[in-house]
C-alpha cells in the first residue's frame, strides 16, 4: 500500500506550550437550561415590581395623592352580583373594632383592604379573605393593624414609627356601602372585562379617604402582573355612586 504524507498544509497547527486558548463569549457559554433560568427570574422580576405596586397601595394612608375626577361615561345597567356576604370588609369590622379599642380608648379607624389573588373568573370575586383594619390613636400618635382572615382569626401589630400629621379618619356610621356591593359596581364599570382579558389577575379593595370627596369611597383596583393591564373604580361608600375611574385594559 502506498503511504502519502500529509502536506504542512494538511496539518493543524498545535497550541505552543504556554499559550491561553481563545475564551468563548459569555453569550456563547449560555446553555437552553440558563436562558430558561434568566428568563424565569425577568418574569418574577415583573411579578415582584407588580406586587410592590399594590402593597404600596394597600399600605398607603387615607386621603394621600387620589383625587377624584368626573367619570365622563354613561351609567351602567347593574349586571353582576357578589354573592359572598358572610365575610365582607364590614361583617369583620364588627371583629376589628373591639380590638382596636383594647389597644387605645382613643382608636380610630383610618383604613380597610382586602386583596383577592389568581382571580380568573368573576364568581371568585369576593370570596373570603383576610380582612386588614388601621386604626390611629392620637393620644400615641401610631397606627395599629388588625387582620382577621376568613376563619375568624386575629392577628393584630402596632407600628413603632410615629404618625404625624394624623391621618384622616374614617367615620364607621358613614360606611354604608359594603365590600361586595363595592365589588359587583367594580365589575359593572369594567372590572369583569378586565378579568375577561386577563384571567389571573389581582384584586384590591380599600376603603379609604381622597382628595377632592366628602366622605369615605371604595377604591377597587385589578392589576394583571403580567400585562400590567389595570382598571380602577372609585365608588362613594355612602351612596354606592360611582365617583371615577381609570383604566389601562390590554
Amino acid at each position: 500500500m502506498l503511504m502519502t504524507k500529509k502536506s504542512n498544509s494538511d496539518r493543524q497547527p498545535r497550541p505552543k506550550k504556554g499559550s491561553v486558548r481563545p475564551k468563548r463569549r459569555p453569550l456563547q457559554r449560555l446553555r437552553r437550561r440558563d436562558l430558561i433560568v434568566l428568563t424565569g427570574l425577568l418574569f418574577f422580576a415583573s411579578v415582584v415590581v407588580a406586587a410592590v405596586v399594590l402593597l404600596i397601595l394597600s399600605s398607603q394612608p387615607a386621603g394621600l395623592q387620589i383625587s377624584s375626577q368626573p367619570v365622563g361615561a354613561p351609567r351602567v345597567e347593574p349586571v353582576h352580583t357578589v354573592t359572598f356576604t358572610q365575610v365582607t370588609g364590614l361583617t369583620q369590622f364588627n371583629q376589628a373594632q373591639p380590638a382596636g379599642q383594647a389597644w387605645a380608648a382613643d382608636a380610630q379607624l383610618v383604613g380597610v383592604s382586602a386583596v383577592w389573588r389568581n382571580v380568573y373568573s368573576v364568581g371568585q370575586v369576593g370570596e373570603p379573605t383576610e380582612w386588614s383594619y388601621r386604626f390611629f390613636s392620637p393620644s400615641r400618635a401610631r397606627l395599629f393593624v388588625v387582620k382577621i382572615g376568613p376563619d375568624n382569626q386575629l392577628l393584630t401589630f402596632e407600628h413603632v414609627a410615629r404618625i404625624s400629621p394624623p391621618p384622616p379618619t374614617l367615620a364607621p356610621d358613614e360606611w354604608l356601602i359594603d365590600s361586595p356591593a363595592a365589588l359587583a359596581i367594580w365589575l359593572d364599570y369594567g372590572g369583569a372585562e378586565l378579568l375577561h382579558r386577563n384571567p389571573g389577575s389581582e384584586v384590591l379593595a380599600q376603603l379609604r379617604t381622597i382628595n377632592n370627596h366628602a366622605g369615605p369611597v371604595w377604591l377597587v383596583v385589578g392589576l394583571d402582573n403580567r400585562s400590567q393591564a389595570s382598571h380602577t373604580v372609585i365608588i362613594d361608600a355612602i351612596e354606592g355612586e360611582v365617583v371615577s375611574t381609570d383604566s389601562s385594559i390590554l
